[in-house]
């Protein structure tokens, strides 16, 4: 029997400000989660780890619900600077702009993004940058990238409170159909399809006193930080980053030679790595398909369709498979969720 997926993205609490712009819009919280595996009750848990296919799983959701393109814009708004917990206190009680945005740079990991960000200063300008650390699903990269940059400016505006001055704006995805309601967003020209985001400004902006500037709280929530950042750090494992490959894209399973390549590394040496941990390649396929396997029948539906998602020819593989790896078969997993 295999065990669960423990691959971990962020905690759930990063759920409620997305919630909140979806409940504006007119979806309940329950609509939001179906085909999560999570319960609205769960929103309220300190302790409420989710994976990362419940948080793919619950943004591919907002996104079928809403039916917006530009979904990402709406609920970056809703990022505040204090929905970071400590980050978000250590960013707010720094000296100035620069400061806060050094700080945010250096602990980004500890936000709920899923790109590296960076801070630059030159001559003309500075630069916010976020890049992309691991590759996940490519039909979601529009709505984090807005949700992230969006909060960003957002934020900011709302720390200082005054406009961002931004001089331009690099985006990673394709949303040149929609370039007159992102520069309408921005305030400024926009260029897409880049290989990273970059915002840029003119650097005299980062000598704005923060209006809760508090060297003494700025300096303990900063200590704060690097102590989560440390915890985190010692958690990330090379058998973590295997797992997110494999369940970045849905309806397809990557082949260890792709895994390789996209960890910058020879299929020899991954092999050998998964050996030395005790995960060859083909358990954790397993555990990635086993665990959308259990999130797909929560849904209705079909175990031929099901069967296809998870890349099988044949329904009675996969029913075979699942019952390997559960002890029960799909039907009776299914019935035991209803009773």
């Amino acid at each position: 029997m295999l065990t669960k997926l423990t691959s971990t993205a962020h905690h759930i609490k990063g759920f409620r400000p997305a919630l909140a712009v979806m409940e504006e819009l007119g979806f309940s919280a329950e609509a939001c989660l179906k085909g999560t595996g999570i319960k609205s009750e769960q929103l309220e848990k300190a302790d409420q780890s989710i994976t990362l296919q419940q948080e793919l799983a619950f943004y591919r959701q907002l996104l079928a619900l809403s039916k917006d393109p530009l979904l990402g814009l709406k609920l970056g708004k809703a990022f505040r600077i204090e929905s970071y917990g400590v980050l978000g206190y250590a960013i707010l009680s720094a000296q100035n702009l620069g400061q806060a945005l050094t700080i945010a740079a250096e602990f980004g990991s500890l936000s709920f993004t899923h790109f590296k960000i960076s801070f630059s200063v030159s001559e003309n300008n500075a630069r916010i940058k976020m890049s992309r650390i691991n590759p996940f699903d490519p039909n979601l990269l529009a709505l984090y990238a807005d949700r992230d940059f969006s909060a960003v400016i957002l934020g900011t505006e709302i720390a200082l409170g005054q406009k961002f001055p931004i001089q331009q704006v690099k985006l990673m995805h394709s949303g040149e159909a929609y370039r007159a309601q992102y520069e309408a967003f921005y305030r400024s020209p926009v260029s897409f399809n880049q290989d990273q985001m970059e915002l840029i400004f003119d650097k005299s902006i980062l000598a704005i006193p923060m209006p809760l500037r508090d060297p003494e709280t700025s300096s303990y929530c900063r200590q704060q930080c690097q102590q989560l950042l440390d915890k985190l750090t010692a958690q990330s494992t090379f058998i973590d980053e295997v797992r997110r490959i494999l369940i970045a894209r849905p309806c397809y399973f990557p082949t260890i030679k792709e895994v390789a390549s996209l960890m910058s590394v020879s299929e020899r040496t991954l092999r050998r790595r998964l050996k030395e941990e005790g995960h060859p390649f083909q358990l954790l396929l397993n555990e990635a398909r086993y665990q959308l396997a259990k999130e797909y029948l929560a849904t209705k539906v079909s175990l031929e369709r099901i069967s296809n998602l998870l890349g099988y020819s044949e329904t009675a593989n996969f029913s075979h498979a699942f019952k390997r790896w559960s002890g029960q078969s799909p039907n009776a997993y299914r019935q035991s969720l209803i009773h």
